[in-house]
């Protein structure tokens, strides 16, 4: 792709998916859990913006980035979901 312009590096390597953007997914989720209600969307903003710079630097396209968002919210939610299931099963 001539019309590509890529900022920090070569593009070589794996694009798919972007592993910065599954990071910030995974820790906006689980940090979510935690956190009260009315700051929770900071974590979202926080996880977009990751995944845009991404984008914006060059080293990824959008759909690696979605795919990374993608794959991130899985893990949050399965981990937010095994961690609810545990102490569900050892409260006394």
């Amino acid at each position: 792709m001539p019309d590509v312009v890529v900022r920090g590096s070569d593009g070589t390597g794996l694009g798919y998916i972007s592993g910065h953007a599954a990071v910030a997914a995974v820790t906006a989720l689980i940090t979510m859990a935690v956190l009260p209600v009315r700051v929770r969307p900071v974590a979202l903003v926080i996880a977009a913006s990751v995944g845009i710079a991404r984008i914006v630097y060059g080293p990824h396209f959008p759909a690696d980035v979605i795919g990374g968002w993608s794959f991130g919210t899985l893990v949050g939610v399965a981990v937010v979901t095994l961690v609810d299931h545990w102490r569900r099963g050892h409260q006394a």
